[in-house]
């Protein structure tokens, strides 16, 4: 087993914590880290092989630029997250003072033996670590936007994004295996990139590197560790593509590269946004890459029943289903089923929903508006910091705690990352912004209009690995 050159003394929540040469004794995997510090939000799982993924050169050095840092057998860079806990709103989180309701204290699995003691001390595990009726040690996730070399789909910089659409004037999905052009070839394709693991990336996944950023934003006092971090608190989130110019409506200094579609000369090339480190979820060049703008991103997890594969019809009453943490994400396909007989088809009717999701009612706090608003609203708090249930869902799926969490305007904290309020019929959540969103666009960004047939310019996806065995 390889070692990481870690070996020092850090504080959380005041009390002294060692890292044993940064590896969790729990797991096969290193710790989360430490907010604010270097190597925070990834780390390495010395038992990658058995995933199809490799480690690249310095994947296990916390000072390498590639810690954390995998790929499939077709060259495709992924990002290792490690499980962590995280604590909302509470008097003991150390930037309670600063950001009061709205602060967050994370732990690694070296502080807590399991989710019950770490639910003892008021943090809760993130649903991103449960996948196939088991907690995991953690997920690796596509470091860049999926782009495509024939049928193959790949995760490199510098790269030609797929758009999940018919239009001739962009990189598209249409033609690809099993691929028509829509929403839904996010499921098709992500399967292939490591066969029989990979899964198109969750709600849940984005929703956990989006608490790290925020803890990140929280906890860092320079820019040494956190290359995006803003003293001010005005612009202390990561960065992207997002102003229709290929730069950033934040920062002017971030800058990126066309990727020569010709249905829009402002959609970027993957990861080629510079300051490359501003770019990312933890503000280093080890961290998971254009997470505000770029391309909407596809996340599985949530859905609504559809009386047919292309049934989009507004549901106003906030209703919704949940995927059952039993179901492995790498098992869902891409289909439509009616009834409760089938395939693990992402979406359908009532009936088949019923048998991988959970349904819950009124989840979407907002029921029939059908308008933009934004994170954050005052003082108030945005997320639920409940350690079960549904407003432990509605944190882990990226959505606000109640319509008092959101406001016209938003907030600083949350980059006043926008929320298209709206729920229909096969709903298939769009996140992070694209290359035109503005200042809506950002970690926390959702867009809950689009269904599974919708043919878009602005979308795309990742793909992700959940090592359930």
């Amino acid at each position: 087993m390889s070692t990481l050159r870690v070996n020092r003394i850090e504080t959380l929540d005041g009390a002294p914590l060692r890292l044993a040469n940064g590896i969790s004794t729990a797991t096969d995997a290193a710790l989360i880290g430490v907010p604010g510090t270097k190597g925070f939000g990834v780390g390495s799982y010395y038992n990658s092989a058995r995933f199809g993924l490799f480690p690249l050169a310095g994947a296990d050095d916390i000072e390498s630029d590639t810690y954390g840092n995998y790929q499939s057998s077709n060259g495709s860079v992924f990002v290792f997250v490690p499980k962590f806990y995280y604590r909302l709103a509470s008097t003991q989180n150390p930037t309670y003072a600063e950001y009061g309701l709205n602060s967050i204290g994370i732990a690694g699995t070296d502080r807590f033996v399991n989710e019950l003691a770490a639910n003892a001390s008021g943090y809760a595990m993130p649903r991103a670590f449960k996948d196939g009726g088991r907690e995991i040690d953690g997920f690796f996730m596509m470091k860049y936007i999926a782009s495509r070399d024939g049928e193959t789909v790949l995760s490199l910089p510098n790269t030609v994004p797929i758009s999940l659409t018919t239009s001739a004037d962009y990189t598209r999905s249409q033609g690809m295996s099993g691929c028509t052009g829509i929403l839904a070839d996010a499921v098709v394709l992500s399967r292939t990139v490591v066969s029989g693991l990979s899964h198109c990336a969750s709600l849940f996944q984005y929703s956990a590197i989006a608490l790290l950023s925020l803890a990140h934003a929280q906890a860092a006092t320079s820019a040494a560790h956190c290359a995006w971090f803003d003293a001010s608190n005005t612009t202390n989130f990561p960065k992207g593509c997002n102003d229709n110019l290929l730069g950033d409506v934040d920062d002017s200094s971030v800058l990126y590269v066309t990727a020569g579609d010709v249905g829009s000369a402002t959609k970027p090339l993957t990861g080629s946004g510079a300051p490359f480190n501003k770019t990312t979820h933890n503000g280093q060049n080890n961290g998971i890459a254009d997470v505000n703008g770029s391309m909407l991103e596809l996340g599985l997890g949530v859905t609504s029943p559809g009386a047919s594969a292309t049934d989009s019809t507004q549901i106003q009453d906030g209703n919704v289903y949940v995927l059952k943490d039993s179901v492995a994400l790498k098992d869902l396909l891409g289909g439509h089923t009616i009834g409760a007989a089938g395939g693990p088809n992402a979406w359908g009717d009532a009936a088949h929903l019923a048998t991988l999701y959970d349904a819950k009612t009124a989840f979407l706090p907002w029921a029939d508006a059908t308008d933009w608003q934004r994170f954050g609203n005052g003082s108030n708090r945005v997320f639920d910091p409940a350690l079960t249930g549904d407003g432990w869902l509605r944190t882990n799926t990226g959505v606000p705690q109640g319509t008092d969490a959101i406001s016209s305007g938003g907030t600083n904290l949350f980059g006043a990352d926008g929320c298209y309020r709206y729920n229909r019929a096969n709903v298939a959540p769009g996140v992070s912004g694209h290359w035109s969103s503005s200042s809506l666009a950002g970690v926390f960004s959702r867009f809950w209009l689009y269904h599974r047939s919708n043919t878009l310019n602005i979308l795309g996806f990742r793909a992700a690995v959940s090592p359930t065995s």
